[in-house]
Order: structure tokens, then sequence, then C-alpha cells
């Protein structure tokens, strides 16, 4: 896990989003540990998106969401997974 933090990291080039990124997996692995089944962010620009302009997967994002199993949203709005 750490390697492939670490791989990232190093190629993330944008100061804040990476100390934004830090906080989300930091706190998702908070909640997670405090029970919670379903853990996710809203993302509103596209740095932090697991997908790229065209759809396509960043892998290196998506490898991460993956494996803290962190969802991503969009918008706002509740997910109907929320009901």
């Amino acid at each position: 896990f750490f390697r492939c933090l670490g791989q990232f990291l190093l190629n993330f080039s944008l100061n804040r989003s990476l100390a934004i990124l830090a906080a989300i997996l930091i706190k998702a692995l908070d909640l997670k540990s405090q029970g919670y089944a379903i853990v996710g962010f809203c993302e509103l620009d596209s740095d932090l998106l697991p997908l790229d302009k065209n759809g396509f997967p960043k892998s290196r994002l998506w490898e991460l969401y993956e494996r803290f199993d962190l969802k991503v949203y969009g918008n706002f709005s509740l997910p109907e997974e929320f009901g």
C-alpha cells in the first residue's frame, strides 16, 4: 500500500490537491475503523476524480480509491444508496 501511495504522491504535482487527498484517505481509514459501511467525498473539479475528461480511469487514483473502498461523487446530491 505505502509503495503504491508513495509512487502516486511523487507523480502528483499539485501540493494543495496532495494535502486534500492525504486528508481524505486518512479520514476514510478513520471512518471505516468506526464501522461506516459507505465512505465517500464530493469532488467538484477534476484533480481528484478517478476518471479523466474522456471517461478513462486515472489508474493510480482509481487504485487508491478501490483500495480504500472510497466512493467519489461529482456533486452534493445524496446517492440512491443513502435512501
